[in-house]
């Protein structure tokens, strides 16, 4: 069945009835016919477009004044050296590649500090919807789970810190918040813990360096979800620690035709 989805262009939703199946989906990278730059980088990383997998719209700007990425892309980097923990290597993952090995690819998203809670969803830095083709709306889906990881810039920035952000110490955290928006409008928000040094004791604190499920059974059926995230090291302008995340094999449940 996953080889034959992943075949088509595009999925088209139904609406659903007594007789609509569901459909168990996991997306990757792989199921978008994705070219990659020498670097091993989505070569629509530098431009101020979607990326667009199935019929399903992963968020992404980029700025042409400050030559800045935002939002998701893919990407295939093996190498995961501290030496290149710094933002020109942003989109490396800890892991040196996707759930399925290295050099596999995987999702890094970038999400943007300044984000409020008034921030409409149509500007969320890091969201994934399904547009109708008509313009009005989008299909709705729901959500089942998602491999995530660090990459390699917030991980080194969490366990050495640099000249922006301190390194973790007791009672530091990162956190990886999903927000579900339901057809009725109405959000459930589930956490995923990428960094929690709270514990009592030490050695049972963990910085992600593998890759983790994240549950997200719980949103229920939406009509888009989207990321946000919260650290214990945040300034006066938001949060210091790099707003990074990997991820890859986002399962999801849908009607389709």
């Amino acid at each position: 069945m996953l080889a034959a989805l992943a075949a088509a262009p595009l999925f088209t939703f139904s609406s659903c009835s007594d007789d609509d199946d569901p459909v168990n989906i996991s997306i990757n990278p792989t199921m978008g016919r994705l070219s990659y730059n020498a670097d091993g980088v989505w070569d629509g990383w530098n431009v101020n477009a979607n990326m667009d997998i199935l019929g399903f719209r992963f968020s992404h700007t980029f700025s042409d004044e400050y030559s800045t990425s935002q939002g998701i892309v893919a990407a295939r980097i093996k190498d995961n050296d501290p030496s290149q923990s710094t933002y020109e290597h942003q989109f490396s993952a800890i892991t040196g590649g996707g759930p399925e090995g290295v050099g596999t690819p995987y999702f890094v998203a970038c999400w943007d500090v300044s984000e409020s809670e008034d921030t409409p969803f149509e500007q969320r830095t890091c969201s994934i919807s399904y547009p109708r083709n008509n313009g009005s709306g989008y299909e709705t889906f729901t959500p089942l789970s998602m491999m995530v990881t660090n990459t390699c810039y917030a991980y080194y920035t969490m366990t050495q810190g640099n000249a922006y952000s301190k390194k973790f110490e007791e009672g530091d955290h990162l956190i990886l918040q999903a927000h579900g928006i339901a057809p009725d409008g109405r959000e459930k928000v589930l956490e995923f813990y990428l960094a929690n040094c709270n514990s009592a004791i030490p050695r049972q604190d963990w910085i992600t360096n593998t890759w983790q499920r994240f549950d997200l059974s719980a949103l229920g059926e939406v009509t888009g979800i989207y990321f946000t995230m919260t650290s214990t090291d945040t300034g006066s302008w938001g949060m210091n620690t790099p707003g990074y995340f990997a991820f890859d094999n986002f399962e999801i449940l849908a009607v389709f035709d």
